[in-house]
């Protein structure tokens, strides 16, 4: 709850808080300290949760601040390179097609002007499903394996065949049968068969993410938490 110009009450229900809100204003108009900022007080004030994307990297003290003010240090986890907290991109507890859908969302904003293609990002998201029913069966869920994967066909051919060897001494459930039975269809008959162009934009748009999380010694420990 805030108050407009004319001292008029304005509020935001719960159920616009899952719905998008736009904030728009000049340069020092006061965006973030008249609109942001009185929201986000309220916001910790009654005890709602949620995920700030500080780009600028100064919003974070005047959330401390507030928090500290209202007796909610506890609650506020900033999670970046300096920070005790991580954030586990490939989380085990997560459906294979929830994780791939997930990665392709944050492939597509970290793609220059948003210029990915919708086919190219569907082809991307049905490889990441079956590159992580492999992962998951494995026990080898990470963002490093992942990507050798994707990127290594010979790592992906001799992955293939510890799958099958394992299927073998190990017989799994009737769902992960069925499911490891498509995705190892999938990679060999298809994924690894492609030619060369279409399989190289896959490669791309999936190693576009996976490469800054890898190479960035910081970075890797921050988000691909073992």
């Amino acid at each position: 709850i805030a108050r407009d110009e004319n001292d008029e009450t304005v509020s935001i229900t719960d159920e616009t808080l899952y719905k998008n809100v736009l904030i728009t204003g000049s340069i020092g108009s006061g965006k973030t300290s008249g609109a942001i900022a009185r929201l986000t007080y309220n916001l910790i004030k009654s005890g709602k949760g949620g995920l700030i994307l500080d780009a600028k990297g100064n919003f974070v003290d005047t959330v401390n601040d507030m928090a500290k003010r209202l007796g909610k240090s506890q609650d506020i986890c900033i999670i970046s390179k300096n920070s005790n907290w991580y954030f586990e991109l490939l989380d085990e507890r997560i459906s294979c097609l929830e994780l791939a859908n997930r990665l392709k969302q944050v492939i597509t904003l970290l793609s220059t002007n948003n210029n990915s293609d919708s086919y190219w990002l569907d082809k991307v998201e049905n490889v990441l499903m079956n590159v992580m029913i492999i992962l998951k069966y494995m026990d080898i869920l990470n963002l490093m394996t992942l990507h050798r994967l994707v990127s290594e066909d010979n790592f992906l051919k001799q992955t293939l065949e510890q799958v099958k060897i394992k299927l073998k001494s190990q017989i799994p459930d009737d769902k992960t049968s069925f499911e490891l039975a498509g995705a190892i269809s999938f990679l060999e008959n298809e994924f690894l068969k492609l030619d060369s162009r279409v399989n190289t934009i896959i490669k791309s748009e999936i190693t576009r993410l996976t490469i800054p999380l890898i190479t960035d010694y910081d970075v890797y420990n921050q988000f691909c938490v073992q």
